[in-house]
Parts: C-alpha cells; sequence; structure tokens
C-alpha cells in the first residue's frame, strides 16, 4: 500500500477523533490527552496469566471473530523454521499459492524467535518464546484496517489500558512484503504491530492485514511495567533471579510438547543447542528443574495441543541432561571422538581408568 495514501486515511480518521499529530526523529505518531505516568496496580494479573487469558477469550468471543488454534510451530513456507508471526499462517496468499478468500481470524499463537537470544532472560520485554495475540483479514481494506485499529484500542481499554497511554506510531515499511502499519506503544513500551500487506491478484490490488501484540508484554504493562518475569516464571525461579536459563528452559518445554524433539542436525538440533545452553547456565541438576517444565508445560497447552504428555517431555529432558552429563566427562579428559552411542562405554572406561 502506498504510505502517503496510508497516512492520509489513519490521519483524516484519527485526527476527526480528537487525536494529535506528533513528530520525533522523523516519526510520525498520534496520541490523545498523552500521559506517561505509571499508576500503581492491584496485583490482579502479578502471580499468573489467568485472568489475561480469559479476559481475552471473552472479548473476542463477543467480536465474533473465528478462533483459530495453533497446532504447529514450525513453518511450512521455509523462510523461517519456525512460525514467528500470525502472518506466515496466510503466507501461502501472500504468496499467490492461493486464492484469496475473504476471511477474518484470531489466535493466541506460541511463537519462537532466537534471533535476540544473547537478551532473553537478561532484559526485561525479552523471551525466546513467548505468545502473539494475533488478528488476521484476508481481503481486507484501509476501512477496514482502521475499524480494527480501533477495535484494539477498545480491547486495551476493556483490559484497563487507558487511550491517554497510547502512542501509534506509523511505519513506512515492514520487514516483508513491502507493507506498511502501525506500530502499538503504551508508556515506552513496545505493545505490538499492526501491518497490512497489498497484494496483486488478478490485476486487482487486494490486502492482508497482520496484528500481532505480545501477550507477556501486555501482563507486564499491566502490573504496571514492572516483575516481567512473575506471572511467566515459578515463584521460586523468580525469587533467585534465575531468568535466563529458565527463559532457554521454558522454550525447550514449548519446543519438545509441540513435538519438536532435540538431535544432533537441523531445527532438531537447535532444540539440543537451546537446552545444553540451560545446562550451561544452572552448573548442575536442581530438581526444581523439573517442576519448571511442568510450570512451563501447563503454560503452554493452553495455546496449542501437546504432542506430548507431561511425563514424555520430563523422560526427554533427563536423556539430554544424561548425555550432556557424559560428554561433559568425556571432554573434559580429552576424548572427543565419541557419538551419543558409545558415550556409555567412554563414562565404563573413565571409571575403570580411575578405580
Amino acid at each position: 500500500m502506498d504510505f502517503v495514501l496510508f497516512q492520509k486515511e489513519i490521519e483524516k480518521h484519527f485526527l476527526s477523533k480528537g487525536w494529535e499529530k506528533n513528530i520525533i526523529h522523523n516519526d510520525i505518531y498520534y496520541s490523545k490527552n498523552y500521559n506517561n505516568y505509571v499508576l500503581n496496580t492491584k496485583n490482579k494479573y502479578l502471580f499468573d496469566d489467568a485472568l489475561l487469558f480469559q479476559k481475552l477469550n471473552d472479548v473476542f468471543n463477543s467480536y465474533g471473530i473465528n478462533y483459530s488454534c495453533c497446532d504447529s510451530l514450525l513453518n511450512n513456507e521455509g523462510n523461517t523454521d519456525f512460525l514467528i508471526a500470525g502472518l506466515q499462517l496466510v503466507e501461502s496468499y501472500l504468496l499467490n499459492k492461493k486464492e484469496l478468500e475473504k476471511k477474518s481470524l484470531w489466535l493466541l499463537q506460541p511463537v519462537i524467535r532466537l534471533n535476540n537470544l544473547p537478551l532473553c532472560g537478561c532484559e526485561d520485554g525479552y523471551l525466546s518464546s513467548f505468545i502473539n495475540i494475533c488478528t488476521i483479514d484476508v481481503e481486507t481494506d484501509i476501512y477496514e484496517y482502521i475499524s480494527r485499529l480501533e477495535q484494539w484500542i477498545s480491547i486495551l481499554s476493556y483490559l484497563s489500558l487507558h487511550i491517554s497511554g497510547l502512542k501509534l506510531v506509523l511505519k513506512n515499511k515492514t520487514t516483508v512484503f513491502d507493507g506498511v502499519g502501525v506500530e502499538f506503544q503504551y508508556k515506552g513500551i513496545d505493545l505490538g504491530q499492526a501491518n497490512i500487506y497489498e497484494i496483486n491478484s488478478e490485476n486487482h490490488k487486494k490486502y492482508v492485514s497482520d496484528f500481532g501484540f505480545g501477550y507477556e508484554r501486555l501482563l507486564w504493562i499491566l502490573n504496571g511495567n514492572k516483575n516481567f518475569y512473575v506471572p511467566i516464571f515459578p515463584n521460586y525461579e523468580v525469587i533467585k533471579k534465575n531468568f535466563q536459563y529458565n527463559d532457554r528452559l521454558r522454550t525447550f518445554t514449548l519446543l519438545v510438547l509441540s513435538g519438536i524433539i532435540p538431535a544432533a542436525n537441523g531445527i532438531n538440533g537447535k532444540v539440543r543447542k537451546i537446552i545444553n545452553s540451560c545446562f550451561e547456565m544452572c552448573n548442575n541438576y536442581d530438581c526444581n528443574m523439573l517442576f519448571a517444565i511442568e510450570y512451563y508445560y501447563n503454560y503452554y497447552k493452553k495455546f496449542i495441543v501437546p504432542k506430548y504428555v507431561l511425563n514424555t517431555v520430563i523422560k526427554i529432558f533427563l536423556e539430554e541432561y544424561n548425555n550432556y552429563i557424559k560428554r561433559f566427562l568425556c571432554v573434559s579428559n580429552c576424548i572427543n571422538n565419541y557419538s551419543n552411542k558409545s558415550l556409555d562405554e567412554v563414562c565404563k572406561k573413565l571409571i575403570l581408568k580411575n578405580i
């Protein structure tokens, strides 16, 4: 979509609603009685996500938008290993592999993003796995897009995030498909993206919109921009500040329950790399890790149907830990020529050598 036309329609709508246009560092944004002050919260959302989960289901059901259940983390189109955005669920439309069919859907989509891994668990707001609250509209237009913007402003208000805390920042391009959009910011925190993409279909211009909001970031904002990890990590791990390795353990649990198990190569190799980095961070085995896996399993099973039961996920975790320790023992004894199948024999030889 042409950015000049996009900006014109956005500006006409929001200025007519009493919003103000602002320009800072070449960024155009719209706000209404903006107030950056963060209120003290009553901790309704602090210790878990149950209330947010319930409210989101209630409000979307009231709008009558069809819910789409995510059943996989893998991206079949192949431009990324894992699904990292709601747009990828309808990417075949954008790649002209399917006929455009008008539809709207919403979903709570588990997402894996490993590009900012060093920040995950080290800086508030960054996680290697999280939930994307997403609305998709196929064969939409600029007016339906603006209506969806207004709907999301109403949803945030329903969640007690007042319009005065919002900035709607215009984006003149997106990372894929040459789209344009709006970034939602709430009192200094990036909350979500609302993008619209143009498709040439049978010599006609048609559009797909993708609105994506961070579920965990929303919890963070609802808790007064504080205590990011409290509602998403077990309490005892928060007290010990074990944020980084819990981020990896959380992602490992999601990957395995979704059916992607550790192996030597490919996507499965990334699962092994994630859990090995977790072991390296925590130095030694802690039985609390099993309770944490159960916690993350119960968290994520609300959003995706598990391919494995909890006991199987724990068994896979323990097998990975067992092999990690054996490999560590071999490497520390300068034995680098081994396979997983030969690890037991190598360890037996080391024991006999030291008796």
